[in-house]
This record gives C-alpha cells, sequence and structure tokens, in this order.
C-alpha cells in the first residue's frame, strides 16, 4: 500500500487526530494502513488507537514488528502501545527490542512475578482515549458487539496509557448527547497496583462497592483489570471469604442493559452479535 505523502506528514504530526479519524473507518483499510507506515510513525498513530482497533493492528502485525515500534517510539507511546498487549505476550515482545536501555526499562514497567495481580489482569476492557466523546464509546461497544455475557469496564487513558478514570454510564446514557466529551461523564476509579499478592487482593475492601477493579502499574499505567472471582481461581488455596460479590449480580446486569442502551441512542438497534 502506497500512502500520500500529506497524509504521511499529517500522521506523523497528529497521530492522536489521525487515529480519531481512523476510529470510524473500515477497520481492515485501517490495519493495512498501519503497517504500511514507516515504524516511527506507526507507532504513535496504533498507540493512539482506540483500544479494540489497536488490538486489531497488534494482531495483525509480526512480532518483530511490534518490537520495532517500541525501539522507534517515544517512551511513553511504547509503554502505551505494549499495555494494549495481552500480559502474556509482553515479555517475548520486549525481548525482540534491539535497543538494550529501552528493553530494560520496559521490562521494569510490566514484568511482574506469578502470585501478583499484574500477571493475571485481563485486558477485556474497552478503553478509549482522553479527548473521546461518548459516539467514540458506542463505536467502540459496537465494533465489540457487546451482548449479555460480557461486562467490559470502560476506562479512560491518557496519552502514555495511565489510567484517568472509568465512564459513568448512567451519566452517559442521560444526556443522550453523544458530541458530549467523555470526560464530562467520567469518574475517578480506584486502582490496585500490580504488584499487590493475590492474597492481599483478596482481602481489600474495594470489593464491598466494586464488581470490577483496575489494576495499574507504579506509573499508573493501565494494565488490566480484575474480578474477586477470577482471583480466587487463581488462588484456590487463599480461602477467601466472601465479599458479597454475588450479592450485586442484579447491578451487573442493569449495567449490562445501561451499555446496550447506548449503542441503541448511537445505532436505532441493538448492536449484531
Amino acid at each position: 500500500m502506497k500512502i500520500d505523502a500529506l497524509a504521511l506528514a499529517h500522521v506523523r504530526s497528529h497521530p492522536a487526530e489521525a487515529a480519531a479519524l481512523l476510529g470510524h473507518e473500515n477497520v481492515d483499510d485501517t490495519v493495512t494502513f498501519c503497517l504500511a507506515l514507516p515504524d516511527a510513525v506507526a507507532a504513535p498513530l496504533v498507540a493512539a488507537l482506540p483500544g479494540t482497533l489497536a488490538q486489531r493492528v497488534l494482531t495483525a502485525a509480526q512480532p518483530e514488528r511490534i518490537a520495532g515500534w517500541l525501539a522507534a517510539a517515544g517512551f511513553e507511546e511504547a509503554v502505551g502501545l505494549l499495555s494494549r498487549v495481552q500480559p502474556g505476550g509482553r515479555a517475548s515482545l520486549i525481548a525482540q527490542v534491539r535497543t538494550p536501555r529501552r528493553r530494560q526499562l520496559l521490562g521494569q514497567r510490566f514484568e511482574f512475578p506469578e502470585g501478583t495481580l499484574g500477571a493475571i489482569a485481563s485486558r477485556d476492557v474497552v478503553t478509549v482515549p482522553v479527548g473521546a466523546t461518548l459516539r467514540d464509546v458506542a463505536l467502540e461497544l459496537h465494533e465489540l458487539g457487546i451482548d449479555r455475557d460480557s461486562e467490559p469496564p470502560i476506562y479512560l487513558l491518557a496519552a502514555g496509557g495511565q489510567l484517568h478514570g472509568a465512564l459513568d454510564l448512567y451519566r452517559a446514557l442521560e444526556t443522550e448527547d453523544l458530541s458530549l466529551p467523555v470526560e464530562r461523564c467520567m469518574v475517578t476509579v480506584a486502582a490496585l497496583p500490580g504488584e499487590m499478592r493475590l492474597e492481599a487482593a483478596l482481602a481489600s475492601q474495594r470489593w464491598h462497592d466494586d464488581l470490577v477493579l483496575p489494576v495499574v502499574d507504579r506509573n499508573r499505567c493501565l494494565l488490566g483489570a480484575v474480578t474477586l472471582q477470577r482471583i480466587r481461581e487463581a488462588a484456590p488455596a487463599s480461602g477467601a471469604a466472601e465479599h458479597g460479590f454475588d450479592a450485586v449480580s442484579d447491578l451487573a446486569r442493569r449495567f449490562l442493559d445501561v451499555l446496550v442502551g447506548l449503542t441503541e441512542v448511537a445505532f436505532g438497534g441493538r448492536p449484531k452479535r
């Protein structure tokens, strides 16, 4: 694929703006476009793409290509890019980064031992960049094909992958104005540190208020999210006490109703499954 010089210059100068535009384009075309870019231009662009779209690009790219992006990007852009990769696949990508110092710093940022939250955090979350609109969120949910068997939290991320907050979907649905900046419907969210041991996480009082909690690294970059059930499965010998997780299942179902309702507002019907 040959890329027009003007388009290349725009992506190089305004990757976040280009990423927002690509979020509304055909997914396959966007993947092809990103893979045709030079490493130094592709890295910040892919890091700024909406979560689902970024993962599609990363799935299509060869590991050595991603390693090239990690080396060519600014450090925070590389962190944002690597944060889109499933935790189990990060170590092999970091090992392929040719710059020793970059490889060392990325390893320090993302390496978590077995038995910690960072090692089990799931990337099955919806992420949108700060500055996005509710329409961008609706499009992301539509692309995911939200159904009632999934309960993805929606997190707002800064350019470097840092957790900025979570979307209050009740407030978002009440507005019915999809041009509203997503930050207007943002709430602060308590996060668990990636280095926290599973046993300590099970005893956290935060489970009284939340079904899903984000997991962050020392720089507050989002690693993923965990549920109490996921931690119990990973630490079966812990003898965890009940924290009211099952008692709030009705709230989880109502939360999914709001997710589906938001996409109905955007598209006039339920998303295809």
